[in-house]
């Protein structure tokens, strides 16, 4: 959410004729726009050294988030530098950025840039190097096509110089390209966003234990965070949680207060402990298959040291259950098998998938339709049409719009019909 400042402007007069006071008109609001947030000095960062800021942030940025101030909150205390999607460090850094634009921006081409002080010595400029000329700004006006709504992840590396183990990076993302042939930073844009990182050693080691944490469908187990350094850290913060695609819940990053009722719930414990519950309600899996639903766990470590953000992985195997459905023969010896939860929730998503053999039991190929609704054509059923991959198997997810009851579920397959299953939709 953007801050505003607000201003009351001050009228002083002369009161008589010996206050010597000169009129003076309304003082000028200050500027809001968003800086970066390295060190100043040495980088240019506040606004009294000229630095890098964007007036209007509303319609694209970097990561998730992005806020205005009157001035660089610096050193590091932007709470909006969430752009920054992967960084590591081996022989070269790499980086990875994500970009973003709005529902409602309007079409056009979109610049990134980014700088790197890849020597240490607190400055954005290319200097000479052992092996020569060493340029520091690292991406020149990288154009991007960002359609409305959509992102786009941008990765860059680059060397560390002359045993340097650390780096100030700045990001800007623009509608307009940097002029100039060495930029230092600075400079004010229209739109957009400036976000600073520092890159380097890990102010927390911290590790999962285990990892990854490889658990049945319906069961419950621990994660341990390993905290090597000292002191600890004050809080552990479960951020996000992102899912594989297709079998069970959405692929997507979904907030932890929503994700119970989806998939895999996670309770995060004061002691650096978080238990991850896998709710048995949604049930997967084909008969002879073990299928494993990956997710990502982002956590956020927080005390003395600073802050960092940390991935655990799950892996959730899923089996079939006593109670799914047999194969359903179809014409010409083929055999349908569906893999997905018999019961779903009003309003939500339906995920399940199916697997398609002949009569040798090779995988089929083709395209599956499904539809949830019965009958099909009621105006609140839901529908997908999916081509089989090499395996036979499609995945799919259903929006369900029919109301807290029953209803069934069908397929089509070469033009013939068969129902599925009865599915349970619960308020």
């Amino acid at each position: 959410m953007r801050s505003r400042a607000l201003y009351f402007g001050t009228l002083l007069f002369l009161l008589s004729p010996f206050c010597g006071l000169p009129f003076q008109g309304p003082t000028p609001p200050p500027i809001t726009a968003d800086f970066g947030d390295a060190p100043d000095p040495t980088f240019p960062s506040l606004l009294a050294s000229d630095g890098a800021r964007t007036l209007d942030t509303s319609q694209f940025w970097l990561g998730t988030a992005v806020n205005a101030e009157v001035d660089a909150q610096i050193v590091d205390l932007d709470p909006f530098d969430d752009g920054l999607v992967e960084v590591l460090v081996a022989d070269q850094v790499r980086v990875a950025f994500e970009a973003a634009k709005s529902e409602d921006a309007p079409a056009g081409v979109v610049y990134f840039n980014l700088l790197a002080d890849t020597n240490g010595d607190g400055r954005w400029q290319s200097f000479q190097g052992p092996a020569g000329p060493v340029q520091e700004w690292i991406v020149v006006n990288q154009s991007l096509q960002l359609g409305r709504g959509a992102k786009e992840r941008i990765e860059a590396k680059f060397p560390l110089v002359g045993g340097n183990l650390e780096v100030w990076v700045r990001a800007l993302l623009t509608d307009s390209p940097v002029d100039g042939v060495d930029w230092d930073g600075t400079g004010q844009f229209e739109r957009g966003e400036v976000e600073d990182h520092r890159i380097g050693p890990d102010v927390w080691s911290v590790e999962c234990d285990p990892d990854p944490l490889v658990m049945d469908h319906g069961g419950g187990d621990f994660i341990r965070l390993v905290v090597a350094s000292a002191p600890p850290p004050d809080t552990v913060e479960v951020v996000a949680v992102s899912g594989s695609e297709g079998l069970l819940g959405d692929p997507n990053a979904v907030q932890i207060a929503e994700f119970p009722e989806r998939g895999t719930g996670l309770q995060p414990f004061g002691d650096g402990t978080i238990f991850v519950d896998s709710l048995d309600w949604a049930v997967h899996g084909f008969p002879g298959w073990v299928i494993g639903i990956t997710y990502q766990i982002e956590l956020k470590v927080e005390g003395s040291l600073g802050d960092k953000s940390t991935n655990c992985t799950v892996i959730v195997d899923h089996f079939a259950p006593p109670e799914a459905p047999p194969a359903i023969p179809a014409e010409g010896g083929y055999a349908i098998i569906y893999a997905g939860p018999l019961q779903a929730r009003a309003g939500g998503t339906l995920d399940g998938a199916f697997l398609v053999t002949d009569a040798n039991g090779e995988a089929a190929s083709g395209v599956l339709s499904v539809t949830l609704g019965d009958p099909p054509t009621d105006p609140l059923a839901s529908h997908s049409s999916q081509q089989l991959g090499p395996e036979g198997a499609t995945a799919f997810g259903l929006p369900v719009k029919w109301p807290p009851g029953t209803t069934k579920l069908y397929c089509a397959f070469q033009d013939k019909v068969y129902e599925v299953a009865e599915i349970t939709i619960s308020p």
